[in-house]
């Protein structure tokens, strides 16, 4: 936010776009060094169109909540291990419709460009994962929603951290100049 007003690139977007930013979703599970929320994994607690009646931890009830609240053109979510850049479907092998995969494709495939990372659909380029983020965003609200999965440690250690975040640089960059340019 420093180049905000001297460098353009910076100033587009925050001129077009509101910007949230979540540090750490599961911040219980964060300070016991624990993935899980209580006894689930908040990663797989979203509904989705085959589970609509999926009952979310609390975590994740929170996230819904703001999710409702707000307008959300797009997200990304961050995770440890894979080096990819996933969009819907997760839940099932079948494509989102078009021309929504176009418009994953292209955006995916720009931003892989920077890191050279695999991109596609989530349950293609990793597995099938019931319960995303992704899958959720994109269902209700039809978002440009995304996982990205950094580096190539499952638990990174910091001394890492600085290599991973630059690798997303570029990417991320060019994530927020295309949700920017929706406007």
């Amino acid at each position: 936010l420093q180049g905000y007003g001297k460098e353009d690139r910076i100033t587009r977007i925050l001129d077009s776009s509101n910007i949230l930013f979540i540090p750490v979703v599961n911040p219980d599970g964060f300070v016991r060094v624990n993935r899980y929320d209580g006894n689930a994994d908040p990663n797989r607690s979203y509904p989705y169109p085959q589970h609509e009646n999926a009952n979310p931890t609390p975590s994740i009830a929170a996230i819904m909540k703001l999710f409702a609240s707000q307008e959300i053109k797009a997200s990304i979510d961050f995770h440890a291990f894979g080096e990819l850049i996933m969009y819907p479907w997760a839940y099932t092998h079948n494509p989102v419709e078009s021309p929504y995969r176009s418009r994953f494709d292209a955006l995916t495939s720009n931003m892989a460009q920077a890191n050279r990372y695999t991109y596609g659909p989530i349950s293609d380029v990793i597995y099938v994962a019931p319960g995303s983020s992704a899958d959720f965003y994109f269902w209700r609200k039809k978002s440009l929603s995304l996982g990205i999965e950094i580096g190539d440690d499952k638990v990174p250690s910091p001394s890492h951290f600085p290599t991973y975040f630059e690798s997303q640089e570029e990417s991320t960059w060019r994530f927020l100049e295309a949700i920017a340019n929706m406007a």
